[in-house]
């Protein structure tokens, strides 16, 4: 099989849409079950790095949220991870530390020991970066002036009993690889999630300058008999 040049122009991204919330629920849909799978998964990839924005809510009492379970966890939480930033806030929401997440999750996997809610009534969110291993392991560069950032995104939401999943991958390859797509079926194995085909994006780099355009692709580009080229 042959490298990857240095320079690679095209690139390939997969991000679900806003009519879909931008991501996947879990399979399986038990999060205790899916979570290892992501662990799993990270523990697998390049750089990994914690996102800023992680964050545990409580839901407050009423009309979807039962008010004694509600009560019953904001107490929780409380002696769990300190005072709220909100604090006389009845939607309680409190900043997680580096420190903090596993406890954060496990407590957020916890909702599965309280009736079943409507909504809530503990969400954690957080996000991490990353670099894929197979292609850090092949230097490449992207050309003057193109700003299109090469790692890769996974949001995660635990909580309500669920487990939803967010992806922003970056592939720096271009579509017509083969060696792209025996890749991406590799990733997907290990995934608690599977790809939908036409969440795939073309990424065309800038011109001049700025974050280049994405292009749609063929509902069957994973699939088709085109010819590729030869990767």
């Amino acid at each position: 099989m042959r490298l990857l040049p240095d320079t690679i122009e095209e690139w390939v991204v997969y991000q679900p849409p806003k009519s879909v919330s931008f991501g996947h629920t879990s399979t399986p849909r038990d999060p205790r079950k899916a979570w290892p799978i992501v662990e799993e998964f990270l523990g697998g990839l390049e750089k990994v790095e914690l996102g800023h924005n992680v964050e545990l809510a409580c839901d407050e009492g009423g009309k979807w949220t039962d008010i004694a379970v509600a009560e019953r966890r904001i107490s929780e939480a409380r002696r769990l991870l300190g005072v709220p930033v909100n604090p006389k806030d009845t939607h309680p929401r409190w900043k997680i530390s580096s420190t903090q997440v596993q406890s954060a999750i496990q407590f957020a996997l916890d909702d599965d020991k309280y009736p079943k809610q409507q909504t809530g009534p503990v969400r954690f969110h957080c996000n991490y970066h990353f670099f894929w291993p197979e292609f850090e392991q092949r230097p490449y560069w992207v050309g003057e002036g193109d700003e299109r950032r090469r790692h890769s995104m996974l949001g995660v939401t635990i909580g309500g009993r669920g487990l939803f999943l967010q992806p922003t991958f970056v592939f720096p390859a271009p579509w017509s690889s083969s060696h792209l797509r025996e890749y991406i079926m590799r990733v997907e194995q290990k995934l608690p999630f599977r790809f939908r085909d036409q969440y795939f994006k073309r990424w065309i780099p800038p011109k001049k300058s700025g974050h280049g355009r994405l292009l749609t692709l063929p509902a069957s580009w994973r699939t088709s008999t085109i010819k590729l080229d030869a990767l």
